[in-house]
């Protein structure tokens, strides 16, 4: 009798919309996340290669940051746990300026 295969746990991480519509200088996106297992993650960002700061935490879910400008780079990463050390999933997001 063929062994039965446990199901594939995925973390997974997106922005929506990406890239983030502009008409100013700001623009909103929605982080959706889960760490495919249960467990608690954390996300952190980092704006133009600066030093992580932490955006939410929790196992699934989703945030909606209002703080994307335009001309910046924001890379989204979905750690494992607490310890900020495991890397589960991550996402660059960035601004495009539209027209009213």
């Amino acid at each position: 009798m063929p062994k039965e295969t446990p199901p594939q746990t995925r973390a997974r991480l997106s922005a929506a919309p990406n890239p983030v519509p502009v008409t100013a200088t700001q623009g909103s996106a929605t982080l959706t996340w889960t760490t495919g297992d249960g467990s608690v993650g954390q996300i952190y960002v980092s704006r133009n290669g600066e030093p992580e700061k932490l955006v939410t935490q929790g196992a699934e879910g989703s945030t909606r940051v209002s703080w994307i400008e335009l001309g910046s780079t924001y890379d989204f990463t979905l750690y494992a746990g607490s310890e900020h050390k495991q890397k589960l999933a991550g996402i660059r997001v960035r601004a495009i300026r539209t027209e009213r």
